[in-house]
């Protein structure tokens, strides 16, 4: 699977948050999950730069011949694939202990080819958060045991809403560094009542650490979520803030 290292993203455009919203209905995606039993056994992809949250749509590209089977076994029977994040190097055996545990029950929506690389190319939806509970099968492909992580939410309607207001604050401000304009996708981010789509959705394209991403995506209760992606919204701003003030240093040294 070709993917970039673990890194923090830039500063999405307005075409890379766009390619976020074009996905398939909050209404479809939940029912797909309600209908989930909490344990099943599906196939597993661990790729050592993979990270999904629910809601999110995603494109990737699946080269190794075992991914390649587990890919298609999901897509023969029921279309639902567990995406996980690997620890370190891939390598050619992998254990419970090499992949993160947390991760993403994914629906495959379009499978095709890839031209001259005998690969496939992939596009799925994130489902909901599932947790590894054992690998029933390692060969030729990875089966894995999954938990459904069913969603809580431990706030109150005016204290979530207070919350929503000042992540939109800072995303607002945080995206204000790419120079682009967003006035309109606050309209779109109103759209959603789920604080869970909502945390998500922002969680997936701004650019932040693997670790603090999966940190985001390791945390189940929708409010606490939101917290903690304010936390490092912040943190992010003092960072970009304290970059453009030393730019802005250099800038006025040279032209003196």
């Amino acid at each position: 699977m070709k993917k970039q290292a673990k890194k923090a993203n830039k500063i999405p455009t307005i075409e890379e948050i766009d390619e976020i919203f074009l996905r398939f209905s909050e209404e479809e995606r939940l029912k797909t999950s309600d209908n989930l039993p909490d344990e099943v056994l599906m196939p597993l992809i661990a790729d050592n730069a993979l990270l999904v949250f629910p809601g999110m749509s995603i494109s990737f590209d699946v080269i190794r011949e075992s991914q390649k089977m587990a890919t298609i076994k999901a897509y023969d029977e029921g279309k639902l694939i567990f995406l996980a994040s690997a620890k370190g190097q891939l390598k050619s055996r992998i254990d419970i202990t090499d992949i993160y545990n947390t991760g993403c029950i994914v629906k495959i929506r379009q499978l095709a080819d890839f031209p001259g690389s005998g690969g496939l190319k992939v596009i799925a939806e994130g489902i909901c958060r599932g947790k590894i509970i054992s690998l029933k099968q390692k060969s030729p492909f990875i089966m894995a045991n999954v938990s459904k992580i069913v969603e809580t939410n431990s706030s109150t309607d005016i204290v979530e809403k207070a919350l929503r207001k000042k992540i939109q604050i800072l995303l607002e401000k945080y995206l204000s560094f790419s120079g682009k304009l967003v006035s309109d996708y606050f309209e779109s981010f109103d759209e959603y009542q789920s604080l869970n789509l909502f945390t998500d959705l922002i969680s997936s394209f701004v650019g932040l650490a693997f670790n603090k991403k999966y940190e985001l995506l390791d945390i189940p209760d929708s409010y606490l979520r939101a917290e903690t992606l304010h936390k490092f919204l912040q943190e992010e701003i003092n960072i970009l803030t304290y970059e453009r003030s030393v730019l802005d240093k250099v800038k006025t040294g040279l032209e003196k």
